[in-house]
């Protein structure tokens, strides 16, 4: 009997001022139907978090027919069939997804019947937050923001109008606790400002563009 082939794909993280969009790298190993000098093709699967949705994403596996993606939450613990797909698909959309709920996801090549294995890893949904509404006062900019379930705090951050790159200025903490004054904004410059919430160290996606808004004091 041929050992089946194993690989294991190592993943570095780099930090920005702001994060980008929360991607998480799984390990992918196959285990095809072994014929001849065939050999098996182990490739990184990643899920990343939309604003209303989770979108996962895996590199084409040698030798597969099609691929099966599972899910589980941290209710029921057990695996779900969500989506069978052919051998051309490399991407699922899971709209059916709540705020402050684990999932889990894997993908798994078929071949002639025969599945692969795979490694998963759990992430936490939570629904973006964008900034309502800012008002400017002789005491500072006031911004509001949505609430997002399961959420235990949210960064905001600023940009001046011209920049690219994020600032985080501020950490708030309680998932109903939706505004927050910059009382260190300058009068007649513009600012835009975004938020993220955060559980734990799960982070939601988050308005890239943000808030404009001018200091008039």
């Amino acid at each position: 009997m041929k050992k089946r082939a194993t690989s294991t794909i190592h993943v570095l993280v780099s930090i920005t001022t702001i994060p980008p969009e929360p991607t998480i790298a799984l390990n992918f190993l196959t285990e095809s139907k072994s014929r001849g000098s065939d050999k098996d093709d182990a490739r990184a699967i990643r899920y990343q978090q939309e604003s209303d949705r989770f979108k996962v994403k895996w590199e084409k596996v040698k030798g597969a027919q099609g691929y099966k993606i599972y899910r589980k939450t941290s209710k029921n613990g057990s695996w779900k069939l969500i989506k069978k797909l052919n051998n051309e698909t490399f991407n699922y959309t899971d709209k059916d997804v709540k705020s402050g709920v684990k999932y889990t996801y894997a993908v798994k090549a078929v071949n002639s019947g025969v599945l692969s294995g795979y490694y998963s890893k759990t992430t936490e949904y939570l629904k973006k937050s964008v900034v309502t509404g800012a008002k400017s006062t002789r005491s500072g900019i006031t911004i509001n923001y949505s609430k997002t379930a399961g959420a235990d705090k949210y960064y905001v951050y600023r940009r001046l109008s011209g920049e690219d790159e994020w600032t985080r200025i501020a950490t708030v903490k309680g998932a109903s606790n939706v505004s927050y004054k910059d009382k260190t904004a300058k009068k007649g410059k513009t600012y835009y400002y975004t938020v993220r919430a955060y559980s734990g160290s799960y982070k939601s996606a988050y308005d890239t563009t943000g808030y404009k808004i001018k200091d008039k004091y």
